[in-house]
């Protein structure tokens, strides 16, 4: 059994203890390569499902892969970065290399994407078949990632789940914030530049 193949197995049987030896070696390409997996997977699962309704292609596939794999490369380094912010100032303590490694490897039940796609394609309802397995498949990488987490800056569980969820809760609202502040913006210059030109024709 290869290490690699041994890590995955032991990731589906014994979360907590695969965490806690994936940290300790803090071969964050691991995590990489499950990353660049998982998005791959997806990647394939989606010209499945979405075949039909969008040119999917071999040249939009091959377009479309690397820039799915920036925008997951990017979002993996920010998820990282707050993670890691948030653990410290929770009193945790562990390094950043292993942060990326259990998040990475936190990823990897979104593999079974793929072929999920492929086998719900073929039967009535399958969409309906597909959300309920991409839900559970969401579930478990969260439980990966807070495991992972918890053994990476030894919080407890509670601190471990708040340093995973708070950044995507504050994603977005840092997200919506900055639309906010841009429309308001150019709502407000604008709205300068209609009292101007009232002004000018009064």
């Amino acid at each position: 059994m290869t290490r690699w193949t041994e890590l995955t197995y032991q990731l589906m049987v014994h979360p907590g203890e695969a965490m806690t030896r994936a940290s300790r070696s803090q071969a964050w390409g691991i995590g990489l390569l499950a990353l660049l997996a998982a998005t791959l997977s997806w990647h394939i699962s989606s010209a499945i499902l979405w075949r039909g309704v969008l040119p999917a292609g071999p040249a939009t596939l091959v377009v479309l892969l690397p820039i799915r794999a920036v925008l997951v490369l990017v979002l993996w380094i920010i998820a990282a970065a707050l993670t890691h912010a948030v653990a410290r100032g929770l009193k945790g303590y562990g390094t950043l290399s292993g942060l990326f490694l259990v998040l990475g490897l936190a990823t990897l039940p979104f593999v079974l994407l793929a072929p999920l796609a492929v086998l719900t394609s073929a039967v009535p309802g399958g969409g309906v078949v597909f959300f309920l397995c991409l839900l559970v498949l969401c579930v478990w990488s969260l439980v990966l990632a807070v495991k992972g987490v918890r053994r990476v800056y030894y919080l407890t569980s509670g601190a471990a789940a708040i340093s995973v969820l708070l950044p995507w809760l504050l994603l977005p609202l840092a997200v919506l914030g900055a639309a906010l502040i841009y429309v308001t913006f150019w709502l407000g210059l604008s709205l300068m530049s209609s009292i101007a030109s009232l002004g000018q024709m009064i």
